[in-house]
């Protein structure tokens, strides 16, 4: 996609004793209509807590934390109280990928059979996976493309344990992970004080 064309005004050397203008970014055109340009708009929901799907601001979340996007320009989001993982579309369509609406740590290769307790940090790979710090499960799930939910690390008990395979080690509250070109997948572990590396 076309990055923004944003250009500065000018600015002038000064003094302590002299004042400056503000350097105003002006948008000249590109990813981001002038018409939208350091303009607030909803895309998605509709101010009240809620769980349907819908097109944008017809749709209902409730508390949703944490959001991402894949390079389709598809955006996830996790959908903390609701106990769900949405995607919402490029044109802004809100749908449920996975999740049943109940807490729990069910996987099932029926997304909506699945179940999550109190979803956190949410990354997409470029194969279109996405992972999610299933904060109160103490694990990382792992989401395909068709929906099919699976754990990816974390054996489900608080703690820390390190150097094993990864649903063998243990996490304390994961709460936001991150994913590098190399395929690695980096998750802040909150209750543990580390970064850790899968």
């Amino acid at each position: 996609s076309q990055a923004p064309v944003i250009s500065y005004g000018s600015f002038k050397l000064f003094t302590r004793d002299s004042s400056i203008g503000p350097i105003a970014p002006v948008n000249r055109g590109g990813a981001v209509p002038s018409t939208m340009y350091r303009n607030t708009v909803s895309f998605a929901g509709n101010d009240m807590p809620g769980s349907q799907d819908a097109e944008g601001i017809k749709a209902g979340f409730n508390r949703p934390v944490k959001i991402t996007v894949d390079r389709f320009g598809n955006l996830y989001v996790a959908d903390e109280t609701n106990n769900k993982i949405r995607k919402i579309s490029a044109e802004g369509k809100v749908t449920t990928l996975a999740g049943s609406g109940k807490a729990g740590a069910a996987n099932s290769s029926r997304g909506l059979e699945a179940s999550f307790n109190s979803p956190g940090g949410i990354a997409v790979d470029r194969s279109g996976n996405v992972f999610v710090a299933d904060v109160l499960n103490h694990t990382i799930r792992k989401i395909t493309p068709s929906g099919a939910v699976s754990s990816f690390a974390g054996n489900g008990q608080p703690g820390y344990l390190d150097n094993t395979k990864a649903l063998q080690s243990s996490f304390n509250f994961p709460v936001d992970l991150a994913p590098d070109a190399a395929g690695n997948l980096f998750v802040a572990d909150e209750g543990n004080n580390k970064i850790r590396k899968i």
